[in-house]
């Protein structure tokens, strides 16, 4: 179960890569668009965090402190979000600085409640 865990962990960065890069890429740019490895790192992250709660579920020992379930709902809301503003705006090639911007705002919001409230 570890290796698993540790493997959808790895799929889960590659997520988190491809949506930060894409919208770190851009901030030279003039015009901010969605870009299809924003998009495509949304599905990414948000497929790979159900997946890894329910392997982290499916592991968890009664001796092991208690997997916090509330702070998992916000990082699934906030992804969700984050899916939902990239897939919405996949096609305008307009500058959609706000929308670029929300979606880099909450991506590193979701990196700080990983990293400040962990499993």
């Amino acid at each position: 179960m570890e290796i698993a865990i540790k493997a959808v962990l790895v799929l889960h960065f590659i997520g988190l890569s491809m949506l930060l890069g894409g919208a770190l890429y851009q901030v030279r740019e003039k015009a901010k668009n969605i870009v299809r490895p924003m998009l495509d790192g949304a599905y990414t992250q948000l497929l790979t965090g159900v997946v890894l709660l329910g392997l982290l579920h499916a592991s968890h020992k009664a001796s092991e402190p208690a997997i916090n379930d509330a702070w998992f709902g916000v990082k699934l809301l906030i992804a969700l979000v984050i899916a939902v503003l990239c897939f919405m705006n996949r096609k305008k090639r307009t500058n959609n600085v706000a929308v670029w911007g929300s979606v880099l705002g909450l991506t590193l919001v979701n990196i700080v409640i990983a990293v400040v409230v962990s499993p």
